[in-house]
């Protein structure tokens, strides 16, 4: 009686692993293809090209020299980057934020238009 019980559970706890991970595969197909959308707008991107593009950020952070967030209040976006290299100019676009933190980067790039 116990192994059916538990039978059951493994079945049941089976199901939502797949339901789950089908999901998640859609999602990240999803994010693949938005990737490849943005990839030439985001693709070789630098804190210096952000700058000279929209100019002089509100706030810039700079964290044990691996990462840099340039903050644009005024649009409510943070750019954010990670170094690539050794040298100082080897920065990668790592992600982009709007005010409402969502993380969705359409959403911010209608924020800062400068970028698009």
């Amino acid at each position: 009686m116990l192994v059916k019980i538990a039978l059951v559970v493994l079945g049941i706890v089976g199901v939502i692993v797949l339901f789950k991970g089908a999901d998640y595969l859609v999602e990240l197909r999803h994010r693949e293809t938005l990737d490849a959308d943005l990839k030439p707008v985001l693709g070789g991107l630098t804190p210096e090209e952000v700058i000279r593009r929209c100019g002089t950020p509100d706030l810039q952070t700079e964290s044990d020299l691996l990462f840099r967030e340039l903050s644009y209040r005024r649009s409510g976006v943070v750019v954010k980057f990670v170094r690539n290299g050794p040298k100082e100019v080897d920065w990668m676009f790592s992600s982009i934020n709007d005010s409402v933190g969502r993380g969705d980067t359409r959403s911010a790039l209608d924020s800062l238009p400068c970028l698009k």
